[in-house]
């Protein structure tokens, strides 16, 4: 007790190494206080040691049950240390068992910063599982390839299109001109791969620039396809996707890219807003 009580002493005084000292002796005689695990792991978060402090955190929660600001402390901690995910299922946590009141919307408003942090890696754990579970539909395999070059995984992202080709044409094969957005949609995932690929730092810029050639010029093969396959019935819809589709810009200057739009040019129709096929 007597450790216990000199380690909140120290801490309340600020000498955070103190008392993490004397912390750690008093769980040498008793590794099971979970009150001292707990106020350890704040030393530890004062210190911005935060991997301590979410093991910390870990360890009073498995004695201890749950406690709504222990849980708004680990995700405090992990999202200092960029794991958002594990983050969002702390924040959860303590919304789930606090009260709706202002602190409430503030864990809300930090729940929400770190969705968009880690968006495409929960995207892309989600893609993965949709593929597991149903390897047999593409858009789940294009969902995937976007997420993966949304994190500047190029080269895994084009293997997951190479992937999904039979798949398309399978579809293709089956549904005929409707079924142009799958070739569509795999075109401008070449596209940003094309650009996040010259910033790949860990490639030669000969190598990059290369890479970047190529994916530019599958997407414009894909997207002449695409026009191609969609006939007249699609065929302006598709060009004004190809016109107003933000996806598309890291390619727009490639000459492929210049070139094919001679053959698009006459089916664009007057400019307008256009939503993204499914």
């Amino acid at each position: 007790a007597h450790l216990k009580q000199m380690g909140l002493i120290h801490t309340r005084a600020g000498r955070l190494a103190e008392a993490i000292n004397a912390y750690d002796r008093s769980l040498a005689k008793n590794g099971d206080d979970s009150e001292v695990i707990r106020w350890r792991a704040e030393a530890a978060m004062l210190l911005e040691r935060f991997e301590e402090a979410v093991q910390g955190v870990t360890s009073f929660l498995g004695q201890a049950g749950p406690v709504a600001e222990v849980y708004q402390a680990r995700a405090t901690a992990l999202t200092k240390l960029g794991r958002y995910g594990e983050a969002i299922n702390d924040y959860t946590m303590f919304l789930q068992l606090s009260p709706k009141n202002e602190q409430a919307a503030q864990l809300l408003a930090l729940r929400g910063r770190a969705y968009l942090s880690e968006a495409n890696k929960l995207g892309k754990a989600d893609f993965e599982e949709a593929v597991r579970l149903n390897p047999r539909n593409p858009n789940h395999f294009h969902g995937l390839a976007r997420a993966r070059v949304l994190l500047g995984e190029h080269a895994e992202a084009i293997a997951v299109l190479e992937e999904s080709n039979k798949l398309n044409r399978q579809v293709i094969a089956q549904v005929g001109a409707k079924a142009w957005p799958f070739l569509y949609n795999p075109a401008t995932i070449y596209a940003q791969a094309s650009g996040k690929v010259l910033l790949d730092t860990k490639r030669p810029r000969e190598q990059r620039e290369e890479l970047a050639k190529q994916y530019a010029q599958r997407a414009v093969e894909l997207l002449l396809e695409a026009h191609q396959l969609a006939g007249p019935q699609f065929q302006s819809k598709l060009s004004e996707y190809v016109r107003t589709d933000s996806e598309l810009d890291p390619i727009r200057q490639a000459p492929e890219f210049l070139e094919a739009l001679k053959s698009l040019n006459r089916d664009m129709p007057p400019k307008s807003d256009a939503q993204k096929p499914d």
